[in-house]
Order: structure tokens, then C-alpha cells, then sequence
């Protein structure tokens, strides 16, 4: 069973979506959040959707959208450290990935299915690593990190912003 990294393994930009995590079994973790993001997201108000609590911030169907990409990229990083691949991987700007992505245009049942099925790949390709891949370094957006990091920060990172939506939307 995988355990939450030691703070020298990643960068401490990430210690807040780790520190959402549970300590349990991460990928268990992850397997539950799947079925809770479609019962939260599928409940949230039609009207909701589109609200953005000031101007400027994103609405909830752009952050739907934005935890596919954001979990995406991570998933890509961990396909690259899990082959060994050396390469430094770039960082992504949310914000420039948001005014490409016509999320507003979409509607909400489409963009809870993406995430669902997002999750369902992300799923697929950490519970098939074998034990001794999680402990591979990578580089990413300029920094080293641990493979056995990624899935706690996927899991903090969809947390924080369920956290924003019932916090400041809802």
C-alpha cells in the first residue's frame, strides 16, 4: 500500500492538495472519489453552473473542466515517470488551458461525464503499476518529485476544489 511521500519529494507548491488526501489507501481513495464527484457534481443546480461567486473567477462548469485537464497533465506525468522517462516535463497554465477550452459552452451532464471517465483512465493506469515504479523520480514543471506523490496530489487537488465550490458557490 502506497504512503504519502516525505516532503522532500515534491515540491511544497503541493503540500496542500496532499495534505487533503486521506493516509488510507490512496488508490481506494481515488476509486471512492469517482463515485462522490458524480453524486456531488450531478446534485449541484442547474442555475449554479454558469455562477462565478466574482467576477473574474472561474464558474463550476469551468472548474469541472479545469479538474479534467489538471488531472490529465498528472496523469501524464506519472505515465512519464513510471516509464523512466528523464525528461523534464513542462508546467501548464490553467488559465490559458481555460481560454482554449469552450467549458461555458458546455453543459454540465457532459462535463461530469468527462471527469468520471477521466478518473476511470487515471484509475487504470496507477492501479497496474508494479510497487517499485512508485518510487521513481521525474522532473516536472522544474522540480523533482516521487511518482507515489501523484496520486495524493490528484486526490487533494479535486478535494480543494469541491472545498471552493461548497465554500464560496454554493
Amino acid at each position: 500500500m502506497l504512503k504519502k511521500p516525505a516532503k522532500n519529494l515534491y515540491h511544497a507548491f503541493y503540500q496542500n492538495y496532499i495534505n487533503l488526501a486521506p493516509d488510507a489507501d490512496i488508490l481506494n481513495a481515488l476509486k471512492q472519489q469517482l463515485g462522490s464527484n458524480k453524486t456531488f457534481f450531478s446534485s449541484l443546480p442547474d442555475e449554479k453552473m454558469d455562477y462565478r461567486y466574482q467576477p473574474g473567477k472561474w464558474s463550476i462548469n469551468e472548474l469541472i473542466g479545469h479538474m479534467c485537464d489538471t488531472e490529465r497533465v498528472f496523469a501524464y506525468r506519472a505515465l512519464c515517470f513510471a516509464r523512466n522517462d528523464k525528461n523534464p516535463l513542462p508546467g501548464f497554465d490553467e488559465n490559458a488551458y481555460l481560454a482554449e477550452s469552450f467549458f461555458s459552452e458546455r453543459s454540465a451532464e457532459s462535463l461530469i461525464d468527462e471527469l468520471d471517465i477521466t478518473r476511470q483512465a487515471t484509475l487504470v493506469l496507477l492501479t497496474n503499476f508494479s510497487d517499485a515504479v512508485w518510487e521513481r523520480i521525474g522532473n516536472a514543471n522544474g522540480s523533482p518529485m516521487v511518482l507515489s506523490a501523484l496520486p495524493y496530489i490528484i486526490y487533494g487537488h479535486n478535494q480543494h476544489h469541491r472545498n471552493i465550490i461548497q465554500e464560496r458557490y454554493l
